[in-house]
């Protein structure tokens, strides 16, 4: 277990204050909240099955033409509301789906 693991650890089991923790464990403490900030970061977002489909549905309806935000908009206009614009920027990603816009545009800077 890291320093910083110990830190976490210790800080949900103690009523010692994280600034205490670090000098503690000779560890800074801008450098456990950045730690901390990271590891929730690579958490993993579970989608289902059918919030993927719907998205994939809402896509190709629109010929492709739909980034998350007016993909998010129909979704939330068809009464989805399980569903928020960050949610639907990770499925489209999880899914490779772009529009064919933002294809065009980056083609047109590559010439």
């Amino acid at each position: 277990m890291s320093k910083r693991s110990e830190a976490v650890y210790i800080n949900r089991n103690s009523g010692l204050c994280i600034k205490d923790l670090c000098l503690l464990l000779c560890v800074s403490s801008s450098s456990y909240y950045f730690w901390l900030k990271q590891k929730f970061a690579r958490r993993g977002v579970k989608t289902t099955r059918e919030q993927e489909d719907l998205v994939k549905v809402v896509f190709e309806f629109s010929d492709q033409t739909y980034g998350a935000r007016r993909v998010y908009e129909e979704l939330k206009r068809r009464g989805r509301t399980d569903f928020s614009i960050w949610l639907v920027r990770v499925i489209m990603r999880k899914l490779m789906l772009k529009s064919v816009y933002c294809i065009i545009s980056v083609l047109l800077k590559l010439e």
